[in-house]
């Protein structure tokens, strides 16, 4: 099933679920979607940032570096090569609270610019995986 909005794409496919169930011989039909995760959102207020300094780029690296890591170097040994990936410590990536404090710049005179000053949290339930065909989301 193919579409833009993930909530009809899902009603649809359950609905197509439960008829394949039906036909005798076809056992357990199953869906690649799964019921959606609780997810950290932040809202940047633009304006603010802006006025700060920090572009919205900045803050979004930082997050992305925060939770994901980023790639920083390769260390060569003995004909291999390792990944050295940066990330944040856990303890300040755990909660939203601990997040507020990340810096996303600095100002001129070299004080931090805290996540927290330019973007607010907020939590939601997100899908855990979206999958794609041709740049369309899909529900098979």
């Amino acid at each position: 099933v193919y579409g833009k909005d993930l909530d009809a794409l899902v009603a649809k496919a359950r609905e197509v679920q439960a008829a394949l169930a039906e036909i005798p011989g076809l056992q357990n039909p199953d869906l690649n979607v799964q019921d959606a995760t609780p997810e950290l959102r932040w809202n940047v207020d633009r304006e603010k940032a802006r006025a700060l300094g920090v572009t919205f780029a900045q803050i979004a690296q930082t997050l992305n570096a925060a939770t994901a890591g980023q790639l920083s170097t390769y260390y060569q040994s003995g004909g291999n090569q390792y990944p050295i990936l940066v990330q944040v410590p856990q303890n300040l990536r755990n909660t939203a609270a601990a997040m507020r404090e990340l810096p996303v710049g600095y100002a001129a005179d070299g004080t931090p610019i805290l996540l927290g000053q330019v973007a607010t949290s907020s939590t939601a339930l997100g899908p855990n995986q979206i999958n794609r065909q041709n740049r369309t989301r899909t529900v098979s």
